[in-house]
């Protein structure tokens, strides 16, 4: 099998390494990188914890985290496997170069090499037991699972047979052009009076409605960005769009849903960007919810079908 070896964070795939200069949040407390957590996790005390996050390099922190002095929670090799499960796939959520790059690795066999650990690593020559390239090849496993449930079509998603579908709204949630337009006239005037309670959406967020008079039970109302060349946070309001929308299907027990392709359209976001930011946010989300079974990508034209399949695979 074909291997990928990766160590250094500057070297290609160096994302995967926990000394990957990237926050991530985990219980509701935002660490400076995965080998942050990790290593704050070796202890129970609180803060002793803190203190971990307080330094600033991550090979500062391994070194903190390896100091014998200090109280290790004497379940440590019981849990630690879990522990950088956990930060990994934290990692892929919330990092959409890091979810890319992995899913972009395909079927290749995945080392970290050096022989500074025979643990987490090879140990340079290939006898190491490599944990953190297996916890990553086991995370893109879980990633291409979700991807099976995925489905690229071309149609009118006011027509579609699903739990949920989703609008790409504006701001006034009260109906529009496009998709939105669609799916208001579809829905009936009922739908328009419901969405006026809330008084309008910010970019970003979600709000739930029934589907009135279509096909299926409930419509979320999800604000994308109008796209003003990257320089207003587009990419993470776009992102948020979607994945308030997962959490909404989520909270409602939905089996399905059915997504159009939010701001490509009168709002301008680059359609290839958009679409991986998509992808970034269905699929994660599909891995954070058990119940979900089918999610459909519902295409305005055959073209744009062909461009988001391509994405896709």
């Amino acid at each position: 099998m074909e291997q990928l070896k990766f160590y250094r964070v500057n070297d290609a795939y160096g994302c995967f390494s926990n000394f990957y200069s990237h926050p991530i949040e985990i219980d509701g407390i935002k660490w400076r990188t995965s080998e942050h957590y990790f290593q704050a996790m070796k202890f129970l005390d609180v803060k002793l914890q803190r203190k971990a996050n307080e330094i600033v390099s991550p090979m500062e922190v391994a070194k903190f985290g390896r100091d014998r002095s200090l109280p290790l929670r004497p379940d440590w090799e019981e849990v630690k496997d879990d522990i950088m499960r956990k930060a990994v796939l934290q990692k892929v959520f919330q990092n959409q170069f890091v979810f890319d790059t992995l899913i972009s690795t395909r079927d290749l066999f995945i080392i970290e090499h050096t022989k500074n650990d025979s643990y987490w690593a090879d140990g340079g020559d290939g006898t190491g037991n490599n944990m953190l390239g297996k916890i990553l090849m086991e995370v893109r496993v879980l990633m291409k699972k979700a991807l099976m449930n995925v489905e690229i079509v071309q149609g009118d998603i006011a027509t579609t047979y699903t739990d949920v579908i989703v609008n790409a709204a504006n701001k006034s949630l009260t109906g529009g052009g496009g998709v939105d337009g669609a799916i208001h006239r579809a829905a009936g005037p009922e739908m328009k009076d419901y969405c006026a309670k809330y008084r309008g959406c910010k970019t970003g967020e979600a709000r739930l409605s029934s589907g009135f008079e279509l096909k299926a039970k409930y419509v979320i109302h999800a604000v994308g960005p109008v796209w003003y060349e990257g320089e207003k946070n587009e990419d993470e309001k776009l992102y948020q769009a979607y994945n308030n929308s997962m959490l909404l299907c989520k909270e409602i027990k939905a089996k399905s849903i059915a997504f159009p392709n939010i701001s490509t359209g009168a709002f301008r976001f680059p359609f290839e960007r958009a679409t991986l930011i998509q992808r970034h946010a269905i699929v994660t989300g599909l891995m954070r919810n058990d119940l979900l079974r089918k999610v459909e990508i519902v295409c305005f034209s055959e073209k744009d079908e062909v461009r988001v399949a391509k994405l896709y695979n």
